[in-house]
């Protein structure tokens, strides 16, 4: 797949949210189609991830960027789901020259090797594979930042200010001047 991918033969990329579309040249079969489905996350997994990408800035800094922040598949983990594929069964692959018992066939590696490339220079295909694009995901986060910010705080309590201990001349206190 590595070497088909290299030679260029793997054309006609198309993302979509859960989808990846591509033609691939195969040198003694001709072109196939090739399709990668990847599992969506539903509304109520993405509203929770948002909320906890949402509490620190850091996430939407480093992905405007265009860096896939570290730590990022651990939030969304913590929320129950995955960013990047956890296994097979999140990814469905078909190849229309290759039968299914042979998956993933060599132009199925070779449409993942340059999905691969394609996420090291946009990581925002990722989101867009698991059900959101960049626009939904940071209109998103700053709405949400937003909101947190126009929470009225608690009200403030009270301070009076400390009062210093009364101290009596040190006359009065029967000690001596210093020399």
């Amino acid at each position: 797949g590595r070497s088909h991918a290299r030679r260029g033969r793997v054309q006609a990329v198309e993302v979509q949210v859960g989808r990846v579309m591509a033609q691939v040249q195969d040198r003694d079969l001709g072109a196939c189609d090739v399709e990668v489905l990847m599992t969506t996350h539903d509304d109520d997994a993405w509203n929770r991830v948002l909320d906890s990408l949402s509490g620190q800035a850091i996430y939407a800094a480093q992905l405007l960027a265009g860096d896939l922040p570290h730590s990022i598949d651990e939030r969304f983990q913590d929320e129950g789901v995955h960013l990047l594929p956890a296994g097979r069964y999140e990814m469905e692959v078909r190849c229309s020259l290759c039968a299914a018992w042979e998956q993933p066939c060599k132009h199925v590696c070779a449409v993942l090797f340059v999905i691969g490339q394609m996420l090291d220079e946009d990581p925002w295909l990722l989101f867009r594979l698991r059900g959101r694009d960049r626009q939904q995901v940071l209109q998103a986060m700053r709405q949400r930042r937003r909101e947190a910010d126009d929470t009225p705080s608690p009200p403030a309590t009270e301070q009076r200010p400390l009062a210093a201990p009364h101290l009596a001349p040190l006359q009065e206190a029967g000690a001596t001047a210093l020399p």
